[in-house]
């Protein structure tokens, strides 16, 4: 039953589902409080993730999360201003080490160290719960790193 899918020893499938769904609300609202400052998102995200998980989830967890995300973001916002694309766009033509010296003043920010071991996955939080048992630690790992993603993506073009 999908419904006893996952768990945590503070949180059953529903309230982890309500936490996550809480956290994306959270992830995804528009806010131009922080607008000039380049910390900000940074913050704002790592603050999501500690208000919206920590029902849920053990501090360690919640921290092992909230700097996975806060990786990500600087990884596709590093990204995004390392682009000449858009670097032209935006008349500001930046290297990546002045890019990284911008976020060094940025408190709770994974180094590049972090940035270069960490593997991305989408849904960092299943690291964190545990089963009914009809999955497999294979077969969760293949939806966290977009294994089971990719593969279901080629089985549903084969039926069109």
């Amino acid at each position: 039953m999908l419904t006893s899918g996952f768990a945590t020893e503070k949180c059953d499938h529903g309230n982890i589902t309500a936490s996550l769904r809480k956290l994306q609300t959270c992830m995804n609202a528009e806010d131009d409080t922080g607008e000039d400052d380049i910390c900000y998102e940074f913050k704002s995200s790592r603050d999501c993730v500690t208000n919206n998980l920590q029902e849920c989830f053990t501090e360690a967890d919640v921290e092992r999360i909230a700097k996975e995300t806060v990786a990500d973001i600087r990884i596709a916002s590093s990204n995004l201003l390392l682009n000449p694309a858009f670097q032209k766009s935006q008349g500001v033509f930046l290297t990546e080490a002045q890019v990284d010296a911008l976020y060094s003043s940025c408190p709770n920010i994974p180094d590049k160290i972090f940035l270069e071991n960490m593997e991305s996955k989408p849904f960092s939080a299943l690291d964190a719960v545990t089963t009914d048992g009809n999955c497999t630690e294979i077969e969760v790992n293949k939806v966290n790193t977009g294994e089971c993603v990719k593969s279901e993506m080629e089985i549903a073009k084969s039926q069109i």
